[in-house]
């Protein structure tokens, strides 16, 4: 019956889609986050529905008369940069059979990203990208927080399985960094039923974090509640439902939840934590080797631990997207994908200052200002996680720059308003 289901609704979509491809988007994005088909049992657990939304939106978009314009800002260039260093380094990875499958993967979200910077040109599409994400991910903060609560905590929170963040560090650091995306909705949104609904759904995904027995994912919680305690204009409130939240943890999570985090401070004498340092080495040792280039794609692999690694049967995923990706791709790729979130974050600065004199564009300072929180909790979990190339962080740059363009837009219009074509006309003239 499911699959029946999700066939309707897709096939709905994409007929939509055909007419209007910002349904393609919302359609791509709830298969990116959600994943519903992973839900399925039959033939839509296997089939490419987000293959076949991407080949239907590209065919919308031919006929569409939007403009398709990706806009000139350093985040544009920097992700154009940064995958045609992809590609390059494929073509000199040491494990060419490996490689190119996970180069497929990453154009791929790469490329979506660059559809979205096209197409994210008002409010309207910002927030309905934004609700689609967090529901998306917000089904399994609530799933998690569930499962979690009526096994006393007892058992892990894992993600939807064959996708970026089926493990649960993964789906730790994902539901830490949409975090601060509800809290821009609940700033949004004024009936009190969806408020109590994006309430549960905060709860839930910090109860799931709890959950997943991820110190990472505990870490990212503890900079992200920090942050947010930072950007609150209501800081003492703020502050008591963090103190609140966490007392709540100290009285309710099981022994092995507390047995697993004190490991945090004992790495020393922690297997798991041995492992990802040898593989961090590991990184270093091929950086060293190969500067510019790294190792490409797949490089962490058990027969090149046995060259690089300073402990060789000791194999482990990189555990990091710092080292994954300079053991990857090398300097210059760490550089590129360091000075994306720079630019970013920088960004979004320029866009809260902005808002500041403009009452019209407070949802675009608060939407930056909780971006940048999402950025934090990314760059804190992501230190010892592997969603480098997971769509979120990509997707929350282009929600940036959708801000710029909308309110850049919105400018157009108001001196078009205010001083009619023709004053339009002169102004135009005399800077030149």
């Amino acid at each position: 019956m499911r699959d029946y289901a999700l066939f309707g609704i897709a096939a709905i979509g994409l007929a939509l889609t055909l007419w209007r491809p910002w349904v393609g988007v919302l359609l791509y994005l709830w298969f990116a986050y959600m994943n519903p088909h992973r839900l399925c049992y039959g033939a839509a657990s296997t089939f490419p529905f987000s293959a076949v939304v991407v080949c239907v939106l590209l065919a919308g978009l031919v006929f569409s008369r939007d403009k398709k314009r990706l806009p000139l800002v350093p985040e544009t260039f920097l992700l154009i940069l940064f995958a045609l260093w992809l590609t390059v380094n494929t073509f000199l990875a040491l494990n060419p059979d490996g490689a190119w499958p996970q180069w497929n993967r990453a154009l791929k979200i790469l490329f979506m990203t660059g559809i979205l910077l096209m197409m994210l040109v008002s409010k309207e599409r910002i927030n309905s990208a934004v609700w689609t994400i967090v529901l998306s991910l917000g089904y399994y903060a609530v799933r998690g927080a569930i499962g979690s609560v009526l096994t006393g905590g007892r058992s892990r929170v894992y993600g939807p399985p064959d996708t970026f963040i089926a493990d649960n560090n993964d789906i730790a650091v994902a539901l830490v960094t949409v975090i601060p995306l509800v809290v821009y909705l609940l700033f949004l949104v004024k009936r009190r039923f969806v408020r109590l609904a994006l309430i549960a759904v905060l709860a839930g995904a910090v109860i799931s974090v709890i959950g997943t027995y991820s110190r990472a994912g505990l870490l990212a919680l503890a900079a992200v509640a920090i942050a947010l305690l930072w950007k609150s204009p209501h800081r003492i409130v703020a502050l008591l439902a963090v103190c609140l939240a966490g007392g709540l943890v100290y009285q309710l999570a099981p022994s092995q939840w507390f047995s697993r985090m004190e490991t945090i401070a004992d790495y020393d004498a922690d297997a798991s934590a041995q492992g990802r340092i040898n593989a961090w080495r590991f990184a270093m040792n091929v950086v060293a080797d190969r500067p510019l280039t790294g190792g490409g794609f797949e490089v962490f692999t058990p027969a090149l631990f046995q060259v690089y690694a300073p402990v060789p049967d000791n194999y482990h995923a990189a555990h990091s997207i710092y080292f994954k990706v300079l053991g990857e791709q090398g300097i210059p790729g760490l550089a590129l994908y360091l000075a994306l979130w720079l630019s970013t974050w920088r960004t979004a600065h320029k866009i809260i200052r902005q808002a500041r004199d403009r009452p019209d564009a407070a949802w675009a300072g608060w939407l930056a200002s909780m971006v940048q929180v999402a950025l934090i909790g990314y760059a804190v979990g992501g230190a010892f996680g592997n969603l480098c190339y997971f769509d979120l962080p990509y997707h929350l740059m282009a929600l940036v720059v959708g801000c710029k363009v909308a309110l850049s837009r919105s400018e157009d219009r108001d001196i078009e308003t205010d001083a009619g074509p023709n004053s339009v006309a002169v102004a135009s003239s005399e800077a030149f």
